[in-house]
């Protein structure tokens, strides 16, 4: 049905996900202060609308040079994605006695594990 692959040098093993999230996430709240910052700035512009090409010009660099600047903040605490983490939880349950109350008590795990290659499917 579909091939699967797995990534060279241990790559499977890293989030990935997470991390490209991340990425994301800080362009666009980079991004959207810039865009903010430009609509506020109407007010100092007599008879600049958002209807002028100009505005939107503007708009949109400030928006990209913002996003990038925020995504290059983003990558300098974190320049490489993390190991994928897995976390076990065990629940111990003591039955209850006449002499005490039930008992319940949660442990939980995080550790983080080589993940085995996919299995490679063809059809």
């Amino acid at each position: 049905m579909f091939k699967t692959y797995q990534l060279p040098l241990g790559f499977g093993n890293l989030d990935f996900e997470d991390w490209a999230r991340g990425l994301i996430s800080a362009f666009i709240s980079g991004g959207s202060g810039a865009f903010a910052a430009g609509v506020v700035n109407l007010a100092n512009h007599k008879g600049e609308t958002i209807w002028r090409m100009e505005f939107w010009a503007t708009v949109s660099s400030t928006f990209v040079l913002a996003g990038l600047l925020n995504m290059f903040a983003f990558l300098r605490t974190k320049s490489f994605p993390d190991m994928k983490q897995i976390e076990k939880t065990t629940q111990i349950t003591t039955p209850a006695t006449a002499d005490s109350p039930k008992i319940v008590e949660t442990v939980k795990e995080t550790m983080a594990v080589k993940i085995d290659p996919p299995v490679q499917v063809d059809k």
